[in-house]
């Protein structure tokens, strides 16, 4: 019969009492978003999203980690970070940390054409309302150089006010992109 001293089970204690407060391998992968693979990424690039309750300094377990960057801390609308790491951080580990909600690989986007809409309506039927028409007549901005990125909660496109049509011939909705899907609840 084999006998187990103090500190052996000391050990077997404090291994156990680590592994109930871990998260398991599937539960982080979770909080890995994966794109299908034709959608482009900016490798290295990251979002984080932390828990509605992680404390205002959760990123300092990011500015610690060897290989990443944070670039931006966001707290008003979005509690999170974005991240910049090289090559030897894997995703996972990003994942890891707890009170992490997700990790986003950052996402390209191709820009849409300015030269008109595939209706044959001219792109800038907006600018008067916008006010466009005075920064570029009045201001002589031109807004070259400009790279303008939009996160919004949604456009109720059947709206009649908003022309009740999504990417139809003579609609004003030419262009944008579903990020939820048919999923309105994401975890």
């Amino acid at each position: 019969m084999k006998t187990i001293g103090f500190g052996g089970i000391l050990l077997a204690a404090l291994v156990g009492a680590a592994s109930a407060n871990s998260l398991s391998t599937r539960e982080i992968r979770k909080r890995l978003h994966t794109y299908p693979s034709h959608v482009k990424t900016s490798p290295g690039s990251y979002i984080i999203q932390f828990e509605d309750d992680a404390p205002d300094n959760h990123a300092d377990h990011y500015h610690a980690m060897p290989g990443v960057d944070v670039k931006h801390q966001y707290s008003e609308v979005f509690n999170g970070i974005s991240v910049r790491a090289d090559d030897s951080v894997d995703p996972f580990h990003l994942a890891s940390v707890d009170k992490v909600k997700r990790v986003w690989p950052v996402r390209h986007y191709t820009v849409a054409s300015s030269q008109g809409s595939s209706s044959g309506a001219p792109y800038p039927y907006t600018h008067k309302p916008t006010g466009v028409e005075r920064a570029v007549e009045e201001l002589g901005l031109s807004g070259k150089g400009v790279h303008i990125g939009i996160v919004d909660t949604g456009v109720d496109y059947n709206h009649p006010e908003l022309g009740a049509c999504w990417k139809t011939e003579g609609c004003m909705w030419q262009y944008g992109e579903d990020l939820v899907g048919d999923d309105f609840n994401p975890p």
